[in-house]
């Protein structure tokens, strides 16, 4: 879009300096100047040319009949990018009209870009699909383990749209089920204080019944701010989680080694990022005791690498990647094959008005070669008769 603006605004330029050179001997300069950039704007965009009497043109986008040069007077183009169908949408000029170029570069980027069945949303679709089941995957194992430090205090990274109605509806970027987890308190020796089960309901449990729960436990209390659950231990105590088949942790964020949901807002949680001692590679035991050099959890995690978790359970993350990267190579060459295609295309119709409207240098080298001998050819016939003429004289004489 930046390139095309700027051919179009030295296009606009051109015709102020062609109106003035009007009739005078470098208006023809002038004019091969702005027929050049408009042959480079028609490889981002493109555009018909309509002339005009003083030497200008009209320049329409293919297609639209959108004026994007018209004299002296230019309809810059302008780019956004349209979350709600996830496009991206162009307009031309101050009032904002709506364009699609049909063909040059900027067209072909554009469709490729916006196609809903086009090889970028594919790509873009799978990545985020394995984005947020590594997400998933990781955060559901790593939320029912603990670190070498227990927490203190502990803030949900992901909010509900209320906290009154059920998590399965609260806009979060997982969904629970039914089930439950268990929160473990220990005291700062080690010793466990309490092991303690939440039940979550699917479409029943709001966040407001989890802060209740919570708040029920000895050396715990919950608050909900923004709608994020806190949970804060009292003095001299400390809390972790352990097997939770309801999701419920991992879909608030709650323990969990990764925050987003998708490529795009995958990130290491702040709380592990800012202290390494909260990463859960340990898991509690069956009494709720945490044993120091424990690696069950990490196990679990690096077990994963083989788990069918792709595709409906018929690829692991690594063999599902190579096969997006494989897919986007083919389409990548098959583009590159398209565009060789078409450049050698452009190169025998380029040759082909060369032929009929150009100048061969070859060609007029040739001409004046022939004419030169000519001139010759000609000087010596004449000084040959002049010769004879005055031989013939001498005679008469």
């Amino acid at each position: 879009v930046t390139d095309a603006n700027s051919l179009l605004t030295q296009i606009a330029g051109l015709h102020k300096q062609i109106i003035a050179a009007r009739g005078g001997p470098e208006a023809n300069d002038l004019l091969d100047q702005r027929d050049l950039l408009v042959t480079k704007l028609a490889e981002i965009v493109g555009v018909r040319a309509v002339d005009r009497t003083d030497g200008t043109v009209q320049l329409a986008l293919t297609g639209t009949g959108v004026l994007l040069v018209d004299g002296t007077s230019t309809a810059l183009l302008t780019a956004t990018v349209n979350t709600t169908t996830d496009t991206v949408d162009l307009t031309a000029g101050t009032s904002n009209i709506a364009v699609t170029p049909q063909s040059g570069a900027l067209g072909s980027i554009v469709t490729a870009r916006n196609s809903a069945t086009g090889a970028v949303k594919q790509a873009v679709s799978d990545l985020n699909s394995l984005a947020s089941t590594i997400i998933a995957e990781v955060n559901r194992l790593h939320a029912s383990g603990t670190g070498v430090t227990e927490h203190a205090s502990l803030t949900a990274a992901n909010a509900v749209s209320s906290s009154a109605v059920a998590l399965t509806a609260a806009g979060l970027p997982y969904t629970p089920v039914t089930g439950s987890f268990k929160v473990i308190v220990h005291d700062s020796s080690g010793a466990l204080l309490s092991s303690t089960p939440v039940a979550v309901t699917a479409g029943v449990t709001t966040l407001t019944d989890i802060e209740t729960a919570l708040d029920g436990i000895t050396n715990l209390s919950a608050s909900i701010s923004g709608g994020k659950l806190t949970i804060t231990a009292a003095s001299g105590t400390t809390f972790t989680f352990a097997s939770d088949t309801s999701d419920a942790l991992m879909a608030l964020g709650l323990n969990t080694f990764f925050t987003g949901s998708d490529a795009f807002g995958i990130a290491v949680n702040s709380v592990v990022a800012n202290d390494a001692t909260k990463i859960a590679a340990a898991q509690a035991d069956a009494n709720g005791l945490v044993h120091p050099g424990d690696g069950a959890n990490a196990l679990a995690i690096a077990r994963l690498r083989t788990k069918l978790a792709m595709t409906s359970g018929t690829a692991t993350f690594g063999s599902y990647y190579g096969t997006l990267v494989s897919r986007v190579g083919t389409q990548t060459r098959d583009a590159l094959a398209g565009v060789d295609q078409q450049q050698a295309a452009v190169q025998v119709v380029q040759s082909l008005q060369q032929q009929t409207s150009g100048v061969s240098t070859d060609e007029e080298i040739i001409n004046l070669t022939q004419s030169q001998n000519a001139y010759a050819a000609t000087a010596r016939y004449v000084a040959i008769l002049q010769n004879v003429f005055d031989t013939l004289i001498g005679l008469v004489r």
